[in-house]
């Protein structure tokens, strides 16, 4: 089983077999440390926390994310934990398993290539949710931005304590400002009970 899932990350490519033998040999260096860290892990349960404000030491989570794809500059603050299906994420591996990711150490790599052994092999459905170790934070499968490209997601509203659908989450936009190359606004979610959840400020500088 450990060959078919690491294989997510091994796309094929015929005109690169040099390549292609560079990165199978990656891999079977890095089968015992994945080994190694998955049996450290506890399993998992049917739905993933990949935000919440409990991941850091504030009440309120702040994130300062630069994307370097749209030059987007993204500072988040959420109340709410964002919850998200085991089978979910393993779609979202499926659809980004052609990015090429390069990880800043050896352990993020070895979490990366054990993340999706862990959705898939390691599960507990005695468990109502599951908290992410520090590393798979890090990584981009997990981050929420990334993850509402993909699919729907839930809500626990950190003030009234409701569990909400993606849907039924209010989502507003505000404060938009044009000057020159730069675009810059605010976006807002709110629970069905008015409580505001998670604000967004974003800046797109168009690079000409």
């Amino acid at each position: 089983m450990l060959k078919k899932v690491i294989s997510f990350f091994l796309p094929w490519s015929p005109s690169q077999p040099s390549s292609r033998r560079e990165e199978v040999k990656d891999v079977l260096n890095l089968k015992q440390p994945v080994e190694d860290y998955l049996s450290c892990l506890q399993p998992c349960s049917e739905r993933i926390v990949i935000a919440s404000p409990h991941y850091h030491q504030n009440k309120i989570l702040r994130q300062t994310l630069w994307n370097n794809s749209n030059g987007s500059y993204l500072e988040n603050v959420i109340r709410c934990e964002i919850v998200v299906t085991r089978k979910n994420l393993i779609y979202c591996f499926e659809q980004m398993k052609e990015w090429a990711v390069i990880y800043p150490n050896d352990r993020l790599e070895v979490a990366s290539r054990a993340a999706p052994i862990w959705l898939n092999e390691y599960c507990d459905n005695n468990v109502s949710f599951t908290y992410l170790n520090e590393d798979f934070r890090k990584l981009n499968v997990f981050d929420e931005n990334i993850v509402l490209q993909y699919v729907d997601v839930e809500i626990v509203c950190d003030a009234c304590g409701g569990f909400f659908s993606y849907n039924q989450i209010k989502k507003e936009e505000c404060n938009r400002v044009e000057m020159g190359c730069e675009v810059a606004w605010k976006s807002k979610w709110f629970c069905p009970c008015g409580y505001e959840i998670r604000s967004v400020e974003h800046e797109i500088r168009f690079f000409r």
